[in-house]
């Protein structure tokens, strides 16, 4: 696969700059880990095999779910936050699969607030990772690509 780490960017700046009106601000290394966290998922299968997740704060995954359904802040329920997670991990998907060969079709997200049920499956390498800063709190993007062993 050869989509690169701007690439990757740009989808995920272009999607918050549609859902939130704001652009995001790339946090230093990728190794800013979301905690207490949200996780969306989804696959892609196809001639490319793999998995974007979206890891983020848990604070984050509310404001957004707020700013996504007009809500006033805090005032996200768990069900909100999840649909409007799925929705960032559906729509980060449907870009890097628009950059893929065809054939490809991508998968319904999920969401869960549990690592370990959002976890990828065993037969996927981490490919890319790229993490933001927004106002003290964290998103990442991840691609994961199903192994060829």
């Amino acid at each position: 696969m050869t989509i690169t780490h701007d690439e990757l960017r740009s989808i995920m700046d272009a999607i918050w700059q549609s859902l939130l009106g704001s652009g995001l601000t790339a946090a230093e290394g990728a190794s800013v880990e979301p905690r207490p966290r949200v996780v969306g998922r989804v696959e892609i299968t196809g001639r490319w095999e793999g998995v974007v997740t979206i890891d983020c704060d848990a604070d984050l995954a509310a404001d957004v779910a707020a700013a996504m359904f007009g809500l006033e802040d805090g005032g996200a329920a768990p069900d909100e936050i999840r649909d409007a997670l799925g929705e960032l991990a559906n729509m980060a998907g449907g870009n890097i699969k628009s950059l893929l060969p065809a054939p490809s079709q991508l998968g319904l997200p999920t969401v869960s607030e549990d690592a370990l049920a959002a976890s990828v499956p065993d037969d996927t390498e981490p490919l890319h990772s790229v993490a933001f800063d927004v106002e003290g709190k964290h998103i990442r993007l991840n691609v994961f690509e199903v192994s060829s062993a």
